[in-house]
């Protein structure tokens, strides 16, 4: 069964269709008959279209110069183009171009240095459980057996077992607060150097004060 679009979007979709069509024209002539697109299409075919898309260009087709590029919105409708094409044409569309425009529309408009990087609570959570994927929380905390709790509290207890602090104790979370409005402590304090000391002291222990006060 055919999905139902609004005239508005069925028109982006043609016209990003016909964009695509006098592409393959140019570059895959083999994947037009009469004229026509015919699916389904290579997924590394679909990938060099969306990397012609990207790009701003003038009426005559050459890029823009200095070079621009077009908004994740619009890329990603073309992405969308794709899939119409195919739900037209009564194709299902293939597991490896699914998780190939998924690919590339996950990191279109991120800026290099931020890409793989992890939110280090959570980087904890998937070295806990060996799977880089990143589990859900409740499978990390059932097999290590601790109480669930809120989602605050899960967080800041991952920090605490990653520092070393005691996790047992209420004033962990009291001291990884502390680390928060600790600008603030030091611009009201006239000792600013003994409350700074005393206050990474408290957040970040080194081994040394921990094996002391605990016995350890």
């Amino acid at each position: 069964m055919l999905l139902r679009y609004d005239s508005k979007t069925r028109y982006q979709y043609e016209k990003s269709l016909l964009r695509l069509k006098t592409w393959l024209q140019r570059e895959h002539p083999g994947s037009l008959s009469g004229g026509e697109i015919v699916p389904p299409l290579d997924p590394t075919i679909c990938k060099g279209f969306l990397a012609y898309e990207c790009v701003k260009r003038g009426p005559d087709g050459a890029e823009l110069d200095p070079q621009q590029f077009k908004s994740y919105s619009a890329v990603n409708g073309c992405k969308s183009a794709i899939k119409f094409m195919y739900k037209q044409a009564n194709l299902r569309v293939s597991e490896e171009l699914d998780a190939l425009l998924a690919a590339e529309m996950s990191t279109y408009g991120v800026l290099v240095k931020d890409i793989g990087t992890h939110s280090f609570r959570k980087g904890v959570a998937s070295e806990l459980s060996n799977t880089p994927g990143g589990p859900e929380a409740v499978n990390v905390w059932l097999r290590a057996g601790w109480t669930l709790g809120t989602v605050q509290g899960r967080y800041i207890f991952a920090e605490s077992v990653v520092h070393g602090m005691p996790v047992a104790s209420r004033s962990t979370l009291f001291a990884f607060c502390l680390q928060l409005f600790g600008q603030a402590l030091l611009l009201e304090s006239k000792d600013g150097d003994v409350k700074k000391r005393r206050l990474d002291e408290m957040t970040y222990p080194t081994m040394y004060d921990l094996i002391k006060k605990y016995n350890l």
